[in-house]
């Protein structure tokens, strides 16, 4: 758990320069407290509410859940199944990995996020953007990318490229199935099927929906405090200021 969280005044005191912040967007110093903000809002400053993109999406899908909003407690555990909190919990995960510098390696950052500190094994991460694929896309429980036209060519008829591709759409086929229980975030069963395999008799991937908001809530725990203790990620050295103020924070009236 997070045990040093920054007091209101804190917080507050980094506003106006960060949401006003220098003319040099890569001004570390400035960019580091953009992070903290963006990790540790909401704050009510001059009568309005200041919140990130990263506390708006994880209270949201908290309440799907049926967790308290703030702290992430279940208080509704008849809610827990809910596809839409777990595409909230998805979403999140789609957003942190767009702007925090992650380590190198296979997959995409959405991946490699998940898989942050050995918290899931590859395959089980690759799963899970699978099930966001299929989430946002479809709202379903298929994600198939595999192309009808090619099926019918053999390995040898392929070039480089070619290969790569169908080994990468291969890893990212998936029938889930999603169930509350398990404890487990993801199982998978046998992937030893061919690229011409019907989706309807894919083996299938199941996913538990309370332990993926576990897994979740653990990582996005894990961040703050290694950001607190000085051993955290930092935002991408690309990343402009002015576009990570303007995606990600915003203020409203206090209701």
């Amino acid at each position: 758990m997070v045990t040093a969280w920054p007091s209101d005044e804190e917080l507050i005191e980094l506003i106006p320069t960060v949401m006003t912040y220098a003319d040099d967007e890569f001004d570390p110093m400035i960019r580091d407290q953009a992070l903290k903000l963006y990790l540790f809002l909401p704050v009510t400053y001059r009568s309005l509410m200041n919140r990130s993109s990263l506390e708006a999406l994880l209270g949201d899908a908290r309440q799907a859940v049926g967790r308290d909003p703030r702290t992430g407690e279940i208080v509704k555990s008849e809610h827990t199944r809910s596809w839409l909190g777990a595409m909230g919990y998805l979403a999140l995960i789609d957003q942190m990995s767009s702007m925090f510098e992650l380590p190198a390696g296979d997959g995409s950052a959405f991946e490699r996020l998940l898989a942050w500190e050995g918290l899931l094994m590859a395959d089980e991460a690759t799963a899970l953007y699978a099930l966001r694929c299929a989430f946002v896309h479809n709202y379903g429980l298929l994600n198939d990318r595999r192309q009808v036209a090619d099926r019918h060519l053999a390995d040898v008829d392929l070039t480089e490229a070619q290969a790569r591709k169908r080994v990468r759409k291969m890893t990212l086929t998936h029938r889930f199935e999603l169930n509350i229980g398990d404890s487990t975030v993801v199982s998978l069963s046998d992937r030893r099927f061919s690229y011409d395999t019907d989706p309807r008799v894919l083996p299938p991937t199941r996913v538990d929906l309370s332990a993926l908001s576990d897994h979740c809530e653990r990582l996005v725990d894990g961040v703050r405090s290694r950001y607190l203790d000085g051993t955290g990620m930092t935002m991408k050295a690309d990343m402009e200021l002015s576009a990570f103020v303007s995606s990600f924070f915003f203020r409203h009236g206090v209701f």
